[in-house]
């Protein structure tokens, strides 16, 4: 990643046994905790600007997954992207059962639109707009593509809130 697209890092905490930080490979002995990331609201310049592509799977993309989950159930949302967390990175992870099933989360790299059908109209919300909710036209299937956290290549079909 360039300087341009780098992430701030910042010093969170010391525990006793560990020290903790948002987005950051620690020495090794060193464990990294997950933690819950403000989310950015509506109106912020990073929610309108197209996010950089991850080119590595780092172990610093692989803590902000970690907290992108932890941050996404926290909210509570059924989904969330890297920028609502201020991280201009092409990263979105989803979970329509909302926690209470740990294997339907989705974590998508570098997602692209490969297919979609149908649609239909249903309320939604959005975590970087609080409060809010709309009518929202949405595909009923849709199939994206992209990369699982470990740079694998995936081919996904949702349908209904997984669209």
């Amino acid at each position: 990643m360039s300087d341009k697209t780098s992430l701030r890092l910042r010093f969170l905490e010391r525990k006793d046994d560990h020290i903790v930080y948002p987005f950051r490979t620690c020495p090794k002995g060193i464990k990294i905790s997950r933690m819950i990331r403000p989310i950015i609201k509506y109106g912020d310049r990073v929610l309108r600007t197209r996010a950089t592509e991850v080119t590595t799977i780092t172990a610093d993309v692989q803590a902000l997954i970690d907290d992108m989950i932890e941050t996404m159930h926290a909210a509570p949302g059924v989904g969330l992207a890297a920028p609502q967390i201020d991280v201009s990175l092409r990263i979105f992870v989803a979970d329509p059962s909302s926690g209470r099933r740990t294997d339907d989360v989705v974590i998508m790299i570098n997602r692209e639109i490969s297919g979609r059908e149908g649609s239909k109209t249903e309320p939604e919300g959005c975590l970087s707009v609080p409060g809010f909710e709309s009518t929202v036209a949405r595909p009923t299937r849709m199939i994206v593509r992209g990369l699982d956290r470990d740079g694998t290549a995936q081919s996904i079909e949702g349908c209904g809130l997984l669209a």
